[in-house]
C-alpha cells in the first residue's frame, strides 16, 4: 500500500499543475527547515511560512528530509557559515537575541544561523532543477498523450491499469493545466496558521512541563559532562513557579553514582524575562543534597576521555624548603581535582568577561576554543555567548539550600546573584557554608572586576577527626584522629593563590612512614616523642599560581611549638623512661638476690646433711 501511494504521489506531481515557482519554494523551504537544530521558535515560523505560502507539499517533505541529514552531516560546515555571519554582524545578532520572543528562535546557536543560509542556497538550486525536471517532463507527457500511437494505447486494459497505478486515471491534460490559477498565498493559508496555532497551543499547554523537562535534562547534561535526570518538574505560569524533584547528576568518574542528587528544587521565575529567553530567579530553594549516592542504572558519559585525564604535563618547578606541589595530592583525591579544576576555568573565563567589558568590546571566543568544546558537546550545540550585552542567559537572585549531607553532618548553603554573566549582572557573589556547629565557610567572588581580588574564610572549631590528614608521601608523618581547630582568611585572583591558615590538632595520634623521619629522630623515636605532645600548632599558606599550586608550611614555628611541647613533655618522657630503668634494675637486683638465696639454701643442705651422717 505504501509503495502504491508513493508511486501515486509522484504522479500527481507529473499529473498536476504544480508549477516551477512552487516547486522551488516547497524544496527550498523544506531544506531551510530540516537545517534548524533543536526545538525553538524558528521551527514554528518555519511551519507556518510554508502553511501560508503556496509551495508544493511533496517536494517540502523532500527537502526536510535531505536537510535533516544534512544538518547533522554538514553540522562543521554550517558552524563555520554562522560563525563567519555572526561574527561580521556581531550588532545586529545581539540585536535581534536581546529582542522579546526573538530571542527564541535560537539565533545564537551557529548551526541554526549557517544552516537555514546553507539550505536557502541549495534548497534554491536543487528546487529550481527539480522544478524545471517536472515541469519539462510534464510537457514530454502531454505531447505524448496527443500522438496517435497514445492514442490506440490509450484503449488496451493494460495501459489504462498502469494509469490507474502511476496516476490514478488518465494523463493530465494541457488545456485543464493552463486554466488553474497558481497564487503565490494559499487562499487557505492563514485560515490554516490560526488552526494549526490554536492546536500546537492547546498541546504546548499539555506538553509544556514535558518539553521544559526535556530541555533542562540536556542543558544540564551538557553542564555536567555526564547525564542528568530529573524525575518530576511542574511549572505554573500564572504563579510563575517551577519545582523539580528527583534531580540526579551522574558523575563522570564513576556511572554508576551519582556526584550529586537533590531531593527538592523550588524557583520563582520573572515571566517578563522568559519572553527574551532569559531566567531570572528571585529565590531558588533546594532540600536535601547528598553526594556519592549509588545510581538504578548507571548514567551516560559526554565528558571528552582528554579532558579527564591530565595531558597537559607541565614542567615541574624546584621546591623550595618547607614547600611541596600541591598537584602531588589533588592528582590522588580525583573527585576535588576536578572541583579545583573547574574553578580555575569559571575564574578564567570571567576575567576575560570582565576585561571585554574594561574595554568596551564583547567577550569574543575563538574558533579554535569552539572547536574543542564541539569535541565534547558537538557542533549543533554550540552558543555564541557574546551575544549577552544588557541581561545575563540566568540569574539567581537568592539561593538557600538545606540539609547538604556530607560525612555525617548537615550543611546549609546560602548565595547570592550567582549568575551566568557575572559582569553583566555587576554584582558580587556571596557564598555561606554552614552546619550550625564547628563548620563555617565565606567567600565573595568579585568576578565581575577586573583583576578581582577574591576573598575565602573557613573557620573549624573542636572539630573531632575521623579521617586522616595524609598529604601524600612527600610528607613524612600521618595525623590521626585528634580535635582540630582551623582558620583560614586569605584572598585569590584568576591568577594566584594567597590562602594563609592556622591548624591546631589536640589529642593526636602520629604514624611516621616507614624509612622517614622527623626532626631529625627515626620512625620509632619520632612516633613515641610526637605521640606524647598534648598539642600540636601548623601554620602554612597555599600560594602560587593555579597551575603550580604550593603548599608551604611554617617549619620554623613548626621546630619551635615542637621544642616547647617537647620540654612540657620531656619530664613525662624521663620518668617514663627512670620508670622502666628502675624496674629493670629491681628485676635484676631481685634476681640476683633468689640465685643468692637458692645457692646459700643448697650450702646449707649440704652442711646438714654431713651433721646428720646422712
Amino acid at each position: 500500500m505504501f509503495t502504491l501511494k508513493l508511486l501515486r504521489k509522484i504522479g500527481k506531481i507529473l499529473r498536476g499543475g504544480a508549477t516551477t515557482r512552487e516547486i522551488t519554494l516547497g524544496f527550498m523551504l523544506g531544506m531551510m527547515w530540516g537545517f534548524i537544530p533543536g526545538f525553538n521558535l524558528s521551527q514554528f515560523i518555519m511551519l507556518f511560512v510554508v502553511l501560508l505560502l503556496n509551495a508544493n507539499f511533496g517536494f517540502m517533505i523532500m527537502g526536510l528530509l535531505f536537510g535533516t541529514l544534512a544538518c547533522f552531516g554538514l553540522s562543521s560546515v554550517t558552524f563555520e557559515i554562522g560563525y563567519v555571519l555572526i561574527s561580521s554582524l556581531q550588532g545586529l545578532f545581539t540585536s535581534l537575541h536581546n529582542t522579546a520572543l526573538v530571542a527564541w528562535m535560537g539565533l545564537d546557536s551557529y548551526c541554526l544561523v549557517g544552516g537555514v543560509s546553507l539550505g536557502t542556497i541549495l534548497g534554491l538550486a536543487i528546487g529550481v532543477f527539480l522544478g524545471k525536471t517536472v515541469v519539462s517532463t510534464r510537457e514530454r507527457l502531454f505531447k505524448l498523450e496527443g500522438s496517435d500511437k497514445m492514442q490506440e494505447l490509450n484503449n488496451k486494459w493494460w495501459v489504462k491499469l498502469l494509469l490507474f497505478v502511476a496516476f490514478g486515471g488518465k494523463l493530465p491534460s494541457k488545456d485543464d493545466q493552463e486554466d488553474k490559477k497558481h497564487p503565490f498565498f494559499r487562499p487557505m493559508g492563514l485560515g490554516l496558521i490560526v488552526f494549526v496555532a490554536l492546536v500546537l497551543f492547546v498541546l504546548e499547554m499539555f506538553l509544556l512541563q514535558n518539553i521544559m523537562k526535556s530541555q533542562l535534562e540536556k542543558q544540564l547534561t551538557r553542564a555536567n559532562g555526564a547525564e542528568v535526570n530529573i524525575n518530576e518538574l511542574e511549572f505554573s505560569m500564572s504563579k510563575g513557579t517551577l519545582v523539580m524533584k528527583g534531580i540526579e547528576f551522574t558523575d563522570s568518574s564513576d556511572l554508576t553514582k551519582n556526584a550529586v542528587q537533590i531531593q527538592d528544587i523550588a524557583l520563582d521565575v520573572q515571566m517578563s524575562d522568559l519572553l527574551r529567553s532569559r531566567a531570572v530567579v528571585e529565590l531558588l530553594k533546594v532540600d536535601t543534597v547528598e553526594f556519592g549516592v549509588l545510581r538504578k542504572s548507571p548514567g551516560k558519559d559526554y565528558q571528552d576521555e582528554d579532558e579527564k585525564s591530565d595531558k597537559d604535563d607541565k614542567a615541574k618547578q624546584e621546591d623550595k624548603e618547607g614547600e611541596f606541589d600541591l598537584n602531588t595530592y589533588l592528582d590522588k583525591a580525583g573527585k576535588y581535582r576536578e572541583y579545583y579544576d573547574k574553578l580555575k576555568d569559571y575564574l578564567d573565563k570571567q576575567e576575560q568577561s570582565a576585561e571585554a567589558k574594561a574595554e568596551n568590546k564583547p567577550v569574543k571566543v575563538t574558533k579554535a576554543d569552539l572547536r574543542l568544546q564541539a569535541e565534547k558537546l558537538g557542533f549543533l550545540n554550540l552558543r555564541a555567548s557574546e551575544l549577552y550585552q544588557k541581561t545575563a542567559a540566568w540569574h539567581v537572585k537568592k539561593t538557600s539550600v538545606n540539609d547538604i549531607k556530607s560525612d555525617d553532618r548537615a550543611y546549609t548553603l546560602d548565595i547570592s546573584d550567582l549568575s551566568s554573566h557575572p559582569v553583566i549582572v555587576g554584582k558580587p557573589v556571596l557564598a555561606n557554608l554552614s552546619d550550625g556547629n564547628n563548620i563555617e565557610a565565606k567567600s565573595v567572588l568579585n568576578v565581575h572586576q577586573l583583576n578581582a581580588q577574591n576573598t575565602l574564610t573557613v573557620k573549624v572549631s573542636d572539630l573531632q577527626r575521623k579521617e586522616d590528614i595524609d598529604f601524600g608521601e612527600d610528607t613524612a608523618a600521618i595525623l590521626r584522629g585528634g580535635d582540630m581547630n582551623f582558620d583560614l582568611d586569605g584572598t585569590f585572583t584568576a591568577q594566584s593563590l594567597n590562602l594563609p591558615f592556622l591548624l591546631k590538632i589536640r589529642n593526636l595520634n602520629v604514624d611516621v612512614r616507614p624509612g622517614k623521619k622527623v626532626l631529625g629522630l627515626e620512625e620509632q623515636d619520632a612516633e613515641e616523642i610526637l605521640n606524647a605532645m598534648e598539642s600540636l600548632d601548623v601554620k602554612g599558606e597555599f600560594l602560587g599560581s593555579w597551575d603550580q599550586p604550593k603548599l608551604k608550611i611554617d617549619y620554623e614555628l613548626l621546630l619551635k611549638r615542637v621544642q616547647e611541647a617537647l620540654l612540657s613533655s620531656g619530664k613525662k618522657l624521663v620518668k617514663k623512661k627512670l620508670d622502666a630503668e628502675k624496674k629493670k634494675a629491681e628485676e635484676k637486683v631481685r634476681k640476683k638476690a633468689d640465685e643468692k638465696l637458692d645457692k646459700a639454701k643448697e650450702k646449707l643442705d649440704d652442711k646438714l646433711k654431713g651433721l646428720f651422717g646422712r
